[in-house]
């Protein structure tokens, strides 16, 4: 009896090991994959541009370290833009990303934008350019490996915005 248990539970265990790993592996993607995937619709009328400040003003808490531009080419008010924020070292790798909402009309951002005199709660207009900036911890709140790791390759740094969301009206 003890032996015909034994000879169940070991196909058993290989097969929800194989689901487990099957299923853990199905929503992995590569990076190549996540930046290759159709952009939303509108994304060809907008422009975002980020700036990195020198590695000196890091530590200014009043300054502005990154700052971006937006430009709307297109014939639509943008409600909503967020993006996935990825930093490149001068190599082209990859250092780290994360993602940023740029911009909202969402009513429950709007005290948070005020206070901060940030770009977040507007919307943008039709052949309208906004820019913001913000100080090096308050656009990593949250994300301190990252933080350091950018930290540490600041000035070598490029940054690329990848649309992830548009809402146009």
């Amino acid at each position: 009896m003890m032996r015909s248990i034994r000879h169940v539970k070991i196909p058993l265990f290989l097969i929800s090991s194989f689901l487990c790993l099957m299923f853990l592996f199905s929503g992995c993607s590569s990076e190549s994959e996540k930046d290759t995937a159709k952009p939303p619709n509108y994304t060809d009328k907008i422009e975002i541009e980020v700036i990195l400040e020198p590695s000196s003003n890091l530590e200014d808490l009043h300054q502005n370290d990154i700052i971006y531009t937006i430009t709307n080419y297109g014939d639509k008010t943008i409600t909503e833009l967020s993006c996935e924020v990825v930093f490149y070292n001068r190599d082209d790798t990859e250092v780290g990303r994360m993602p940023w909402l740029f911009l909202t009309v969402d009513k429950k951002w709007e005290g948070l934008a005020v206070e901060s005199q940030k770009a977040v709660y507007r919307s943008l207009p039709p052949g309208k350019t906004m820019s913001a900036g913000y100080p090096y911890p308050a656009f990593f709140v949250g994300q301190p490996e990252l933080r350091s790791k950018v930290k540490a390759n600041w000035d070598n740094l490029t940054v690329k915005p990848i649309i992830k969301k548009v809402i146009v009206k």
